[in-house]
């Protein structure tokens, strides 16, 4: 977590940064962020669970299988 603390993007993991609407300015920066913090969860995370979040759209996504 310390990494994306650090890095400002713990809130793609935790949720509180939702996406935002299609016709927003910011939702270039989000979708780039999203895809940032996605790749580096899925190089971090055993190979055998990478098949269950490869199509992954969002971190949270990710972040809430990883949890169960």
């Amino acid at each position: 977590m310390n990494p994306l603390r650090s890095k400002h993007r713990y809130y793609f993991v935790d949720v509180i940064l939702t996406k935002p609407a299609s016709d927003s300015p910011e939702v270039h920066a989000w979708e780039k962020n999203n895809s940032m913090v996605i790749s580096w969860l899925y190089n971090i995370i055993e190979k055998t669970l990478r098949r269950s979040v490869a199509y992954a759209e969002k971190v949270s996504e990710i972040w809430t299988y990883l949890k169960e």
